[in-house]
């Protein structure tokens, strides 16, 4: 009768470590970053990329936002102060930002909804165009940034 009771208590221990703690009401997000993304969505085509100015960071709200709040900030600057976005459903994006002089941004930092703020350094300034996708994988919500390589293609 004991190992029945351990058998049964086995997977409930396996579920209560595997899942994220949530602590003063903050929304649960897995982050993940991709440096020098080449994906299907890119387009080679050096017209496209030439035509940005290599002085600016360029920050794409892609996926799927359903008024979300977000903040975003760089070592310098707020770029983004709880502003609501939605995704538009026919580009699959919910917004758009320039920031000037990528030689003085060190590192972005940024906050969904009630999520803790996330920074993460911008290590190399030939990836100018970065992407924050929102998502869910295997019923976990999930953001994830994407540093493009070539300029990313919006149908």
């Amino acid at each position: 009768m004991k190992y029945l009771v351990l058998i049964l208590l086995l997977p409930l221990a396996f579920i209560s470590c595997s899942s994220p703690k949530q602590e003063n009401n903050q929304e649960v997000y897995d982050f993940h970053i991709i440096y020098s993304y080449q994906g299907t969505q890119i387009i080679d085509s050096s017209w496209r990329i030439n035509r940005l100015d290599r002085n600016k960071l360029y920050i794409n709200l892609e996926g799927w936002f359903s008024n979300d709040t977000i903040s975003i900030e760089d070592n310098k600057h707020k770029i983004a102060d709880k502003e609501v976005v939605t995704t538009e459903p026919s580009t699959e994006t919910a917004s758009f930002y320039e920031v000037e002089n990528i030689d003085e941004i060190e590192y972005l930092t940024f906050k969904i909804n009630s999520s803790p703020k996330v920074s993460f350094e911008i290590a190399r300034k030939d990836f100018f165009i970065i992407g924050i996708r929102k998502g869910t994988r295997e019923h976990k919500k999930e953001i994830t940034v994407v540093f493009y390589k070539k300029a990313p293609w919006y149908d």
